[in-house]
């Protein structure tokens, strides 16, 4: 547990926690800011409203950021979605390419075999002339 001596709109606090100490100091300084930006357009709130308007100003930064990040990730996720059923449908009409192909070559297959009977049919005949 790191413990480091922050200051925060002009007092000290002793933090402690499982952040490394100058992570912990970051955060401090960026409260510390907000703190101070609040101040310098409320000069006559107090030490709490303004450490809970920090604190909301803090969190709405966080709440968007998590929202532009979910919107990142659905619009990657819209966009693999839409790549995905372009390469179903090409793969569709690929499958339809070699359907047709098997069946042509089933048919020649099929006109094969009748010429065989029917080229065993006529050697059968020439034999018994």
């Amino acid at each position: 547990m790191n413990k480091v001596t922050v200051t925060i709109h002009g007092r000290e606090y002793l933090l402690s926690g499982d952040l490394p100490a100058e992570d912990i100091q970051s955060i401090a300084k960026q409260v510390d800011a907000a703190m101070d930006e609040i101040a310098a357009k409320s000069p006559m709130s107090s030490r709490a409203d303004l450490a809970v308007l920090a604190a909301l100003h803090i969190v709405e930064k966080i709440v968007e950021k998590e929202n532009n990040a979910k919107q990142s990730e659905s619009d990657r996720i819209k966009a693999e979605s839409e790549e995905a059923q372009i390469r179903i449908k090409e793969y569709e009409e690929k499958l339809k390419e070699l359907q047709n192909k098997v069946s042509e070559y089933e048919n020649n297959f099929f006109d094969l075999q009748m010429e065989n009977v029917r080229l065993k049919d006529e050697l059968e005949k020439l034999k018994q002339v």
